[in-house]
This record gives structure tokens, C-alpha cells and sequence, in this order.
């Protein structure tokens, strides 16, 4: 006897009012879950664990090997969405719910498209930070459907940033050494 495949997202739909979620939209995000567990497994382990300081220093390490300029459209993308689309700038970039310590860094960043040296870094945040609402429940699944842009977007971040540096031994020597 053959088992019917289970469908999550009609499991979903029995329990949410949201008609507007469906699998083209959920898509970005399953992708993103896939991608941000590979970056998780090539770059962080039991030594070094995925954390705020731990993305800044990839991304420090990264801006020696790769051309940060190449990552430019992805600042634009976030610039537009933060400080260009809105009156209010503030009200949207503050959903990000970066911590203090971060929020001048990345704001500026983004703002100014400019240094260079801080795309990385800053793209990390926010990329970990749209991981955080998501799995912590800020992101509120009745209202996924208005993240397919940002998911997808960081998708293509996080993919040539993993393709362009994943077999570079330099970012990884001296951090991770032995995987645990």
C-alpha cells in the first residue's frame, strides 16, 4: 500500500485564513532554508557556531578574496527596499529588528551603498536576521507570501557568496580547522 505524499502547506492552509500563501511563494522560502544549512555546514561547526560576530568575521575574511563590488546589486536591492520605496524609512528597516550594536553598521551600509568592505558583513545580518523573524515567528506565516522577494534576492546572495568561496581553503583555514 503506497502512502500519500504529506502536503504541508494544505496541512497549513486547514489552520491559517491565508489563501495568498502557495507553493510558487513558499518556494524562496524552502529555498533559503536549504541554502542557509549549507552555509551553515561549510563555514560554521561546533568550535566556531553560527553567530552575529562569527557572519561579520566570514564576511570580513571573504571581502580579501572575492570582489565586494560584485555584491553591489544586493545592497541596491536592500537600499531601495529600505530607504527609497518608503516616506518612513525607518518603520520598515526597523522590522529587521537588528541588535543595537548592529543596526548604525548595516543602516549606513545599506543607506550609502558604500564602503565596499561592509557589503558582506552587512548582507549576513540581514540575511540572518530574516532567518531569525522567520524560524522565531516575526515573519508570521500568514504573511509569507510578502517575503518571496527578499527570500528569493537573498537567495542569490548567500548562493554566490557559497559558490565563489566554498572551495577557497584561505576563508576557512585558520577558522575552522577541524570539523567537529
Amino acid at each position: 500500500m503506497s502512502q500519500k505524499k504529506f502536503d504541508a502547506l494544505k496541512w497549513y492552509k486547514k489552520h491559517s485564513d491565508n489563501k495568498k500563501l502557495n507553493k510558487r511563494n513558499t518556494k524562496s522560502l524552502s529555498g533559503f532554508l536549504l541554502i542557509w544549512s549549507a552555509l551553515e555546514y561549510g563555514y560554521f561547526n561546533n568550535r566556531i557556531p553560527l553567530s552575529k560576530e562569527g557572519l561579520l568575521e566570514l564576511g570580513r575574511i571573504a571581502n580579501n578574496l572575492i570582489i565586494p563590488n560584485d555584491y553591489l546589486r544586493f545592497i541596491h536591492h536592500f537600499h531601495h527596499r529600505y530607504f527609497i520605496k518608503i516616506e518612513d524609512e525607518e518603520i520598515l528597516f526597523n522590522t529587521l529588528n537588528l541588535e543595537h550594536k548592529h543596526e548604525e553598521f548595516v543602516r549606513s551600509t545599506i543607506r550609502n551603498c558604500f564602503p565596499p568592505e561592509n557589503f558582506i558583513p552587512s548582507l549576513f545580518l540581514i540575511a540572518n536576521r530574516f532567518r531569525n523573524n522567520f524560524i522565531h515567528g516575526r515573519k508570521e506565516p500568514i504573511k509569507l507570501h510578502l517575503y518571496e522577494k527578499q527570500f528569493n534576492i537573498l537567495n542569490k546572495f548567500l548562493t554566490k557568496f557559497i559558490d565563489e568561496t566554498f572551495l577557497n581553503g584561505e576563508i576557512n583555514k585558520n577558522r575552522l580547522n577541524n570539523r567537529n
